[in-house]
């Protein structure tokens, strides 16, 4: 019986795969924008609701739309790509799960009646949503945009307690 035991455990031993869980590159860009690179001067960028400085123009292609979102020095965190899923078939989304999961391996995903949501990378860098008849695709660099958000978020925090200060 011990025999059998060990020759049990040695067989499990060699059959398991000695590669790394996550063999896949992670993102270093996404529609001909390079991460940490910085915008040219000439790309005017304006603020968003979040308070992120933000290029954005049109295409022609699948993602009709792009926008570029940059640092305070203008370099490269976070791009973003948005499609009309009403021009979009079936296939077109799942041949865009499929090629995101070999080249980045799917992470997570969460289907609900509102909407569909997919994480790509070890860290999670690359989030495909469908929602409220949008695919967009969103591309984060957290070395740069973590100490953004974080910046951001203490902005924030400062204007609230000024804004409740004598109340």
């Amino acid at each position: 019986m011990k025999v059998f035991c060990i020759a049990i455990v040695a067989v499990l031993l060699c059959g398991c795969d000695q590669t790394p869980k996550n063999s896949h590159p992670a993102a270093t860009g996404a529609f001909g924008w390079v991460f940490g690179e910085k915008l040219p001067d000439q790309n005017e960028t304006f603020i968003d609701e979040d308070g992120l400085h933000v290029y954005s123009y049109e295409t022609n292609g699948f993602f009709n739309k792009i926008q570029v979102t940059v640092n305070e020095n203008r370099q490269i965190c976070m791009i973003t790509g948005s499609a009309d899923f009403n021009k979009a078939g079936p296939f077109d989304i799942q041949n865009l799960v499929d090629e995101l999961s070999k080249k980045y391996g799917l992470d997570d995903k969460a289907d609900s009646s509102l909407a569909r949501m997919w994480a790509f990378g070890s860290d999670n860098e690359v989030h495909l949503t469908v929602f409220n008849g949008t695919i967009t695709l969103l591309y984060r660099y957290d070395k740069l945009l973590d100490p953004l958000q974080q910046k951001l978020n203490e902005q924030k925090n400062q204007q609230f307690k000024q804004s409740i200060k004598g109340i």
